[in-house]
C-alpha cells in the first residue's frame, strides 16, 4: 500500500493509506503508528493542524466532521479506530487531546 493525500469536498484533508480495490470506504489507515508516521511528515503544515482538530474531535467520541460522502471522515477513514486510538495518536505526535 503506498500513502497519499485525499481532500475532502468539505474542505478538511486526511491522510490514508492506499486499499488495493476502488471502494473509497476501503481506504483507511491500518493501525494508529500509521497516522503517526503520515503526520510526521507534514508536521507545521495547514494539513497538520486541520487534521490535529479532527483527530481531537474523534478521541473525544465525534465523527471528525464530513468526510464529502455521505460517510463521517472517522466512518470512512478510520472505521476501526477507538476513541483510544485517536488519543495515542495525539500523544505518539506530542500534542494534547484538546485544543
Amino acid at each position: 500500500m503506498s500513502a497519499k493525500f485525499s481532500n475532502s469536498t468539505a474542505s478538511t484533508t486526511t491522510i490514508t493509506s492506499t486499499a488495493t480495490n476502488d471502494d473509497d470506504t476501503a481506504t483507511n489507515h491500518r493501525t494508529p503508528a500509521d497516522v503517526i508516521s503520515h503526520l510526521r511528515n507534514v508536521q507545521g503544515t495547514a494539513i497538520y493542524y486541520s487534521v490535529l482538530n479532527e483527530l481531537r474531535d474523534m478521541a473525544s467520541g465525534g465523527d471528525g466532521g464530513e468526510s464529502g460522502s455521505d460517510l463521517s471522515i472517522r466512518e470512512q477513514y478510520y472505521p476501526n479506530f477507538s476513541d483510544h486510538d485517536f488519543a495515542d495518536v495525539l500523544r505518539g505526535l506530542h500534542e494534547s487531546t484538546h485544543e
